[in-house]
């Protein structure tokens, strides 16, 4: 009877209606958006406009006998914007106003007379972008504002102050809920450190996740139940003084964060002395350690543990540093993560282990007898570098401290912190100017939300981690094979001795040394590393040392994939565009950096269209024209290319002494054997490839030493390189021993190197080779086992954690009846999810492991 002149932009339905049927329809959808149509178009307007009120406290249709007076103006906050509401409480039933709203799912901003509230479809979808995209609150609110007054023509009152307090809140909940903390009579306020952490199922758990007696069994088995663990510190997340040293954490050390309170009492009582870099690297946490920027700041940055082969952070391994990377700090995080974690072998990789593991023992005396470990416990930790750090130490760090030589590590890298960081680091633009508890929660939070990632990908990531390491240890174990058959049983018996002495006693003489005296890229480095300490500050993002080396290293990874450019099959060529792309993107950030250094060239960085990455023109000091602001880092590459030079030339001459001990072999040892001929021509083949590459990095250093520096003393020792002076010196078959010469680049000898190789140089470069290709193989061969292992502790786990949470019901006979079904379906759903995910991942790994006849009875009934 009515005209029809509203609309509702949320319904299906998009007919016109009065206004009467508007309401009638809209009585248990008091959000939806309504328009008007009038002045020849469409207006925004309201259901509360149009006189609807919302009745809390009872279902629709019933009256309430007792109600309050009607809230006109009241904020509701949703993803479909915000909204202008005219509320009624109930009075009749003796409940709270902040209740009756959180059972329609409106999260009151106040827990006394709240004229805000927060749909809880609003805060969890806030909270999954924020963890996914790292969206900061203002803008996400700003958002919803925009969506709701585009044109700036009403007259809303901003409440991003109550979206910022719910917000916390509502991740503190969320936490303790997804904990199963205060579902049983232990009140939350007893909650024990870690305690809502999200943890690793694929870790050693005891008591857990480990068969009965795994601490008895022999090592040859019991390393499969070793922890390891990755340090590391992130300086970008920073948090600004702004004096609110009250704002604290809303669970202090309940999840990844280390408790506070006894963290602050040990630094104060611990403030280090500036650590000595003892180590021969460019170990700038050490350096910086004592001259970091910390005016101005609560905390200059945060280090962290994280799990080494699965990338999860830790409980308790989280803390905030005051002033650089100092040992105190690190000490203890790294005793909290382990308090209650029993182990019979730890592995323990940082960046600066060399250094850090030096007093470690000493130090651990001071702390407290709670989180102490024992000297037994103490001698049973590996330390070591994480593998991409590691080529910025020393020679002796590099054997020493290398996950490629340590029995029983696998294919562990180590470098896990860096993903960790790279995921995070975006939220530090918010985190920076919050409070210090409300940082700390938002943290938190993330690194929830990325360990709750990572168990969800286990399926597929192990999967994926086990395919590749049969694959890869078939491989290694057969180029190992093929390798040792060119050597006699003697040999092998007397170098796997070696290996096996130096394993057990690392004073014993080192099998994967090659000795070598030249002065070195790595000593080059530490001389410019030191100099840059020394150096005035600058204003550019990374020193210039770190700018040249990663042009070098772009560089060289142009040389590879030049030379792997023929394809040959649809994977080779997938593969190839991977490593492309992969390339083109790592060119690109670096680019921003040389804007920094040489803005004289800015004008030509964009001039690469057409062209594939490996042949871009990276234009390095030396590749263009010399000016007087490009004088200082010219000068340090000439520095870092004369030891380029140096290297290659070695590199170089040692595999021309492998190459030539193995041709010798095949002509003297092989005989007519077509097999062994073919394994015999395919080593050596690979060999020459290798010669081949080292060749054209010494001719990019030569080339860039001729712009850098065309008339100094180099020249007359490092001459340019022919093929024909690529050669052994030994006589050739068709070469007349009257007339033969020798190469020049056994005659050029690098500062205290010996100009030529004797036979004994020769043997040590294969043994050192064969020692190489041995532990290669052993941690392939280790990472499959130890990648089962992995599965069979992620089932168990999972079946552990779905028990537990069955058990969390009817804890609570305390509460009203309504309150304990919830908690009950609460933990019923917590279980029946955990038990899918267990069937699934299990229905994708067993078939797998059967088709490679491996042992999967602990897998399956795990």
């Amino acid at each position: 009877e009515n005209k029809g002149e509203y609309r509702c932009i949320d319904c299906f339905d998009t007919r016109l209606y009065c206004a009467i049927c508007v309401l009638r329809q809209h009585r248990r959808t008091p959000l939806h958006r309504i328009e008007v149509w009038q002045d020849d178009c469409f207006t925004r307007t309201s259901l509360c406009e149009l006189g609807h009120v919302i009745q809390l406290g009872h279902y629709h249709g019933e009256i309430c006998a007792l109600p309050s007076i009607i809230r006109k103006g009241f904020y509701v906050i949703d993803v479909s914007g915000i909204h202008l509401v005219s509320i009624r409480f109930c009075g009749c039933q003796f409940i709270s106003d902040d209740v009756q709203l959180l059972r329609y799912r409106w999260y009151p901003a106040s827990s006394v007379k709240p004229q805000t509230a927060f749909t809880l479809d609003l805060l969890n979808t806030f909270q999954i972008i924020t963890l996914q995209g790292k969206l900061s609150a203002y803008d996400f609110y700003l958002s919803i504002e925009r969506k709701t007054n585009n044109a700036g023509t009403k007259d809303l009152q901003s409440r991003y102050d109550q979206f910022l307090s719910c917000v916390r809140q509502f991740r503190h909940l969320r936490m303790l809920k997804r904990a199963g903390l205060g579902m049983d009579m232990v009140p939350v306020s007893s909650t024990k450190p870690g305690s809502y952490a999200v943890e690793c199922p694929a870790c050693p758990h005891p008591g857990i996740n480990l068969p009965d007696g795994w601490e008895r069994e022999p090592e040859s088995t019991r390393w499969l139940y070793g922890l390891n663990l990755t340090i590391d510190a992130n300086f970008r997340l920073k948090n600004k003084d702004r004096s609110l040293e009250k704002d604290e954490p809303l669970g202090d050390g309940w999840g990844h964060w280390v408790s506070e309170d006894p963290y602050k009492a040990y630094l104060e009582a611990n403030t280090d002395e500036p650590e000595p870099n003892l180590c021969d690297s460019e170990l700038r946490a050490v350096d910086h350690a004592n001259k970091r920027r910390s005016q101005g700041y609560v905390s200059t940055g945060v280090a962290g543990v994280i799990c080494a082969r699965h990338g999860l952070v830790r409980r308790n391994g989280l803390g905030n540093l005051q002033k650089g990377e100092r040992y105190a700090n690190t000490d203890f995080i790294v005793l909290s993560t382990l308090k209650d974690h029993p182990f019979t072998r730890l592995v323990l990789s940082y960046d600066i282990c060399c250094q850090w593991s030096r007093n470690l023992w000493n130090r651990i005396t001071g702390f407290p007898e709670d989180i102490r470990l024992s000297r037994e416990a103490f001698d049973r930790i590996a330390f070591v570098i994480p593998k991409f750090h590691l080529y910025g130490h020393g020679d002796k760090c590099q054997i020493a401290y290398s996950l490629n030589y340590l029995p029983w590590s696998a294919e562990t890298d180590g470098e896990d912190p860096e993903r960790w960081w790279s995921h995070i680091n975006p939220v530090s633009m918010s985190t920076k100017v919050m409070g210090p508890g409300s940082r700390a929660d938002t943290i938190d939070d993330h690194a929830a939300a990325w360990n709750w990632r990572k168990i969800v990908n286990f399926g597929k990531s192990l999967l994926s981690h086990y395919q590749k390491a049969i694959l890869m240890s078939a491989r290694h174990a057969a180029l190992h094979a093929e390798y040792s058959a060119e050597f006699s049983e003697a040999d092998l018996t007397a170098w796997t001795q070696l290996i096996i002495d130096w394993e057990i006693d690392r004073s014993k003489p080192n099998p994967f040394e090659e000795k070598e005296k030249h002065r070195s890229m790595a000593d080059i480095r530490l001389e410019l590393a030191r100099e840059e300490v020394a150096e005035p500050a600058r204003m550019q993002s990374v020193g210039t040392n770190e700018f040249l080396y990663k042009g070098l290293e772009l560089e060289e990874l142009q040389r590879v994939i030049a030379a792997s450019a023929k394809e040959k099959t649809t994977l080779q060529a997938a593969e190839l565009q991977e490593k492309r792309n992969n390339l083109g993107r790592r060119i690109e950030l670096w680019r921003a950096e040389q804007a920094e250094y040489m803005p004289s060239i800015s004008s030509d960085l964009e001039q690469r269209a057409g062209s594939t990455p490996e042949k871009i023109s990276l234009l390095l000091p030396s590749q263009v024209p010399a000016t007087s602001e490009l004088t200082s880092i010219r000068d340090k590459e000439m520095r870092i290319r004369l030891a380029q030079a140096d290297d290659a030339l070695m590199e170089l001459r040692r595999l021309l002494r492998i190459t030539a001990g193995l041709t010798e072999y095949k002509y003297t040892q092989v005989g007519f054997a077509q097999a062994a001929n073919t394994r015999a021509r395919s080593q050596i083949n690979r060999f020459k490839d290798k010669v081949l590459l080292t060749a054209q990095r010494y001719r990019a250093a030569h080339q860039a030493l001729l712009s850098l520096n065309p008339q100094g003393d180099w020249i007359t020792r490092l001459r340019r390189l022919d093929n024909a002076d690529i050669r052994w010196p030994g006589r050739n078959q068709d070469e007349a021993e009257g007339t033969r010469e020798i190469s020049w680049i056994w005659r050029a000898s690098p500062e205290h190197s010996p100009s030529l190789a004797s036979d004994s140089e020769i043997g040590e470069a294969l043994r050192v080779e064969w020692a190489k290709s041995y532990a290669r193989a052993a941690r392939w061969a280790e990472e499959v086992s130890l990648v089962i292992e992995e599965m069979r502790r992620v089932v168990v786990y999972l079946d552990w954690k779905a028990q537990w949470w069955r058990s969390r019901c009817q804890q609570r006979p305390d509460v009203a009846r309504a309150l304990q079904e919830g908690m009950n379906a609460y933990a019923s759903r917590q279980s029946k999810m955990l038990c899918t995910m267990r069937a699934q991942f299990a229905a994708a790994w067993l078939p797998v492991l059967r088709g490679h006849n491996r042992d999967v009875r602990q897998t399956a009934t795990g």
